[in-house]
């Protein structure tokens, strides 16, 4: 797919959903900004030099199950030219009555080729996932296959969890991520268990923002990954359109 083709997609579903609104059905928009003291993704350290990041996008979702997102990073650096810039088309349903299913596809761009991707300017991914958010502490399986830049694959196993902090229904819980990572030759990693994630983050809602603040840490054993463990802390802000 031609790059400007890309770059009109969002476009023309943004024009589809305000002319067409009644042929598909109410729909939701979203947008998220967020700024992370690093840009940690599947285990790797993709700013150049652990610069923080700003990152953000748009969400438009369907009652059907299907939606668009573009998203974005910008390393703050002294390039002005945004690092990353992904297409997302998904679908996502239930398929039982405890297990939820989604299946997608992604478009990775790099406009800044001083990225993970070195020399590397787009890449396409396909992914396949199951949750069971009724079970103990909602387990998630998804599996994700690039065939271009990345040839490869990597699996997530990620579940997690909340605890009340006090008594008030006014106080926000404190959530608990818990992953782990195995990439089979994805990005040119040695195929093993590539990344082990922890996070804490709490949601507060001021207006019609969530805003979540989190701190992260990553584990990484694989050394063609990344050769350190990482911390890192971010906060985002979640709004409707």
């Amino acid at each position: 797919m031609k790059r400007s083709v890309l770059f009109a997609l969002p476009f023309a579903v943004l024009l589809l959903v305000s002319t067409g609104k009644g042929a598909l059905g109410a729909v939701e928009t979203s947008g998220n900004v967020s700024y992370v003291s690093k840009y940690i993704w599947r285990g790797w350290d993709l700013a150049p030099s652990n610069e923080p990041a700003v990152q953000g996008g748009v969400s438009i979702a369907w009652p059907s199950g299907m939606a668009v997102d573009v998203w974005g990073s910008y390393a703050m650096d002294r390039d002005p030219q945004i690092d990353e810039l992904d297409y997302t088309l998904s679908y996502a349903s239930m398929i039982s009555k405890h297990t939820e299913f989604s299946i997608g596809y992604t478009h990775y761009t790099f406009p800044s080729t001083v990225s993970a991707a070195e020399t590397q300017t787009e890449s396409n991914e396909a992914f396949i996932g199951f949750a069971w958010p009724e079970a103990f502490m909602g387990p998630s399986l998804t599996v994700y296959h690039d065939w271009e830049a990345g040839d490869g694959a990597y699996y997530f196993l990620g579940a997690g969890t909340e605890f009340t902090l006090g008594a008030e229904e006014s106080t926000p819980p404190l959530a608990l991520s818990l992953g782990v990572g195995y990439n089979d030759n994805q990005w040119g990693a040695v195929s093993g268990i590539s990344d082990i994630d922890l996070g804490l983050s709490m949601t507060f809602t001021t207006g019609s923002v969530d805003i979540t603040p989190s701190i992260n840490y990553v584990i990484t054993p694989e050394d063609t990954v990344n050769p350190d463990n990482e911390f890192w802390f971010g906060v985002g802000f979640d709004f409707a359109l």
